[in-house]
């Protein structure tokens, strides 16, 4: 059986992801079903650009551990393993916020059971 791995990478948010809009605010990570809501608004939002990132196959709504609040909710984005094994740096398409919005990256082959 394969295993996920998760995969942090800090690059700018650049190009089709750029937003004025701040959707994730201190208050609204304050509050986890608020947040939940946010997150899923803001990936509906983006699903179109997300599936044009060449390696993206899915995303969803995650649980990570954050070094401020301990743990705390994000958008996860799933990326292929064997593009990303041929282009290491096709991940830098993805930016690590979208309108405030914590994303993390998971590099994992199409089909793994989450």
């Amino acid at each position: 059986m394969l295993k996920a791995t998760a995969t942090v990478v800090p690059v700018p948010t650049a190009g089709p992801f750029d937003s004025d809009r701040v959707s994730c605010t201190p208050e609204v990570v304050a509050d986890r079903l608020r947040h939940n809501e946010v997150l899923k608004e803001v990936q509906h939002r983006y699903s179109d650009r997300l599936f044009e990132v060449p390696g993206v196959f899915g995303f969803g709504i995650s649980s990570i551990r954050d070094e401020v609040n301990g743990h705390t909710l994000a958008i996860r984005v799933s990326f292929d393993v064997e593009l990303h094994d041929k282009d290491p740096e096709s991940v830098l398409l993805v930016p690590t916020t979208i309108e405030g919005c914590k994303i993390r990256f998971w590099v994992s082959a199409r089909g793994v059971d989450w």
